[in-house]
């Protein structure tokens, strides 16, 4: 995971009020479904699993 990881990714979308987002959510799950590196397929889904 990069610096900060999910704290870091959840503080930066709250302060540009797209925590809640529709479109985010449905980028995280496509990126999820597409990569091919298990770390960043983990990355993704917890992201969207924090917000």
């Amino acid at each position: 995971m990069r610096d900060g990881g999910i704290v870091a990714a959840r503080n930066y979308l709250g302060r540009h009020g797209k925590r809640d987002s529709a479109a985010l959510r449905g980028l995280l799950k496509v990126w999820a479904d597409e990569c091919d590196d298990e770390a960043l397929k983990r990355e993704a889904l917890l992201i969207d699993y924090e917000l």
